[in-house]
């Protein structure tokens, strides 16, 4: 879980703070021309949305048929920071993102 405690805590680097701190010459997403922020690195990159909206279309055919009937919709922030709710239902998504964030973390690296 420390990765996601990174990422709360912004130790997380991105192209614009490392613009910020003057290692990088550009603050810009490396795929997408957009300012390379935390948010815009995990959520808003064109990559990114289209694996999202795959998750949340999958997510809403799951909470349709749990059996209590109230799940709360995936948000950006829920996306980003994770749910605070406690159950497994929410620990399962909460786990789910978690890995997909770091997937992707590592791919986005790669590729840079």
């Amino acid at each position: 879980m420390s990765f996601q405690y990174r990422l709360i805590h912004r130790h997380i680097t991105c192209n614009y703070w490392l613009y910020k701190c003057k290692i990088k010459d550009d603050p810009k997403c490396s795929f997408c021309e957009e300012d390379d922020t935390l948010e815009h690195f995990f959520i808003d990159c064109d990559i990114m949305k289209t694996f999202w909206q795959s998750l949340l279309r999958w997510w809403k055919r799951v909470a349709k048929y749990h059996p209590s009937g109230i799940i709360s919709p995936l948000d950006n922030k829920s996306l980003l920071l994770g749910i605070t709710e406690n159950s497994k239902t929410y620990q399962t998504i909460n786990f789910i993102v978690l890995i997909a964030k770091k997937i992707h973390t590592c791919i986005c690296f790669f590729f840079r």
